[in-house]
């Protein structure tokens, strides 16, 4: 999904590489705002009058929440540990790769790597994207004060992915990824 919105802002070929990027946030965020709030909300719905779309519940009663509102905040928690994880095991089997290339020895400058750009392809950490950060973060939000007035874990759920992101994004910008390009305000005031 990630790839497919670049092609597509790259496509619409911006003036600058903030409002690309500003495109790219925006509908990266209603991807998942969709995925993850609204599908199963207009699945289980039933709508009185319309034929085709039988669905299982015309209002939030006590058996909705049994039933939807348990997938959503499963999806929540599992969230708060999938993203984190998804960003490590990347890394991980990067220095494993590196690791076999060097025939698992320590230093850098064994390699059998016969360019210099397959060698800097290899040991070049990944840029951090704070793009798909963004859109990550609007879509928890999102999700989180669409549903919490009836599901109040899930401000629990919240919490604890936003805490989780905010030192696992601490520690893979100080130590292990290339820091982002400089963007001016534009991209924030998108994101407000």
């Amino acid at each position: 999904m990630q790839n497919v919105f670049t092609l597509l802002s790259q496509f619409e070929r911006h003036k600058s590489l903030t409002q690309q990027l500003s495109s790219r946030v925006i509908k990266i965020f209603i991807a998942q705002f969709l995925n993850t709030g609204i599908i199963i909300l207009l699945i289980n719905a039933k709508f009185e009058g319309v034929s085709f779309w039988q669905g299982r519940f015309s209002d939030q009663v006590p058996l909705w929440y049994v039933d939807v509102g348990a997938v959503i905040i499963s999806t929540m928690i599992i969230n708060v540990f999938s993203v984190p994880v998804a960003k490590l095991s990347g890394l991980i089997i990067k220095m494993m790769l590196r690791c076999c290339d060097r025939k698992c020895g320590c230093d850098p400058r064994v390699t059998r790597k016969k360019t210099q750009k397959a060698y800097e392809n290899l040991y070049t950490n990944p840029e951090f994207l704070l793009d798909f950060r963004y859109a990550q973060v609007l879509t928890l939000v999102f999700v989180t004060f669409m549903y919490s007035s009836c599901m109040p874990l899930l401000y629990t759920s919240a919490l604890l992915q936003l805490i989780f992101s905010f030192y696992q994004d601490k520690y893979l910008l100080l130590k292990t990824l290339r820091l982002p390009k400089n963007y001016d305000e534009k991209l924030e005031y998108i994101v407000r």
